[in-house]
């Protein structure tokens, strides 16, 4: 699983070993990974539910709006990316700023 899904293939480490233990201490679970879901009218048919690892970046659950209350504000690194259809070559640009107001 681990050097067919999360890593370049021919990818190899001396820590391969690690990654995968540490994969296989995952709690499986509604309340642990991947969380619970509920039904949406939308495009799939489920959005994210109230518990569980990958509900907590969902932004019916992660709000972050406050940040720009705040009196001094954050560096906060911003990644974009974007597949081509053509190549399928990922693309990515970083830069680092500041929260500010929108």
């Amino acid at each position: 699983m681990y050097l067919g899904t999360y890593v370049t293939p021919g990818f190899s480490s001396e820590h391969d070993d690690i990654w995968v233990e540490a994969m296989l201490t995952t709690a499986l679970g509604e309340a642990n990974y991947p969380g619970d879901s509920t039904t949406s009218e939308n495009w799939p048919g489920f959005a994210p539910g109230h518990s569980g690892v990958l509900n907590t970046m969902a932004p019916t659950q992660f709000d972050v709006s406050g940040i720009v209350d705040l009196d001094v504000k954050p560096p906060i690194l911003w990644i974009r990316g974007r597949t081509t259809s053509s190549s399928r070559t990922r693309r990515s640009s970083t830069s680092t700023t500041s929260a500010r107001s929108a």
